[in-house]
């Protein structure tokens, strides 16, 4: 069944992957040429432009091969408006197959484990009723440490997922490997949402440069970044890197 699911998932990130990747392609091919023939058509223009200026007589050329610029500029603007919002709705589609994943990350790997006891103590430790209806799959992924791999948990709602996520935060819950088993070292365990590539990026960048814009908090819900400068401040939406010079006192 695990396995089954594993497919799935790989399946729906390769799609969108595939899908982000044949957009891009798609659209700056065809960017590339209206650049391209932009580039071509200045060239004339500011030739023909001169020649006027010289002979007078080719002011209606002129005008034609401006007005042809302008609207090559403005198809230009077009495509990117159209990249734009077809990046978002990708976006969108992958934060919708992965909305209702976790992944636990720092549980050491063992011969004959139970992901589903591994998930059953998790729930255990939260003081959260365990229920194996509410989890479609358990699986090591291929990311992580070497015999340490992070475990993907697939449950069956949103809402599932939002309430271990929130019984973390909210009572500061810090997990260790000792409480899934008490042969496992001491160290720290961590189950944090699943995130579309961009996201993480997005996420990255802005961890990196926090200091500079002297904002204190940085974080992820629900699959978005949300920054707030202060204890007191706003809550901000962080969609483009450029937003952190939004995010006020």
């Amino acid at each position: 069944m695990g396995s089954n699911n594993k497919i799935k998932i790989d399946f729906d990130e390769k799609t969108s992957k595939a899908i982000r990747k044949m957009i891009e392609e798609i659209v700056g091919q065809k960017t590339r040429t209206l650049n391209e023939e932009i580039l071509e058509l200045k060239k004339n223009a500011e030739f023909q432009e001169k020649f006027y200026e010289e002979n007078k007589n080719n002011a209606v050329e002129v005008e034609k091969l401006k007005k042809e610029v302008k609207e090559l500029k403005d198809e230009n603007l077009k495509v990117n408006e159209e990249l734009q919002y077809l990046t978002r709705k990708v976006n969108m589609l992958e934060a919708e197959q992965i909305n209702k994943h976790l992944e636990v990350v720092g549980v050491p790997e063992k011969e004959n484990e139970s992901l589903h006891e591994i998930v059953e103590a998790v729930h255990k430790k939260l003081n959260i009723e365990y229920k194996k209806e509410d989890i479609k799959a358990v699986f090591r992924t291929k990311s992580g440490k070497k015999d340490c791999k992070n475990i993907l948990i697939k449950t069956k709602s949103r809402e599932v997922r939002d309430e271990i996520m929130k019984k973390i935060k909210a009572d500061k819950i810090r997990l260790n490997a000792r409480d899934i088993n008490t042969n496992f070292d001491s160290k720290p365990i961590y189950i944090n949402e699943i995130l579309n590539e961009r996201t993480k990026k997005l996420f990255f960048d802005c961890k990196t440069i926090q200091k500079e814009f002297l904002i204190k908090f940085i974080w992820i819900s629900n699959g978005k970044v949300l920054a707030r400068k202060t204890e007191k401040s706003k809550i901000k939406e962080i969609r483009h890197f450029d937003d952190l010079s939004l995010v006020k006192e």
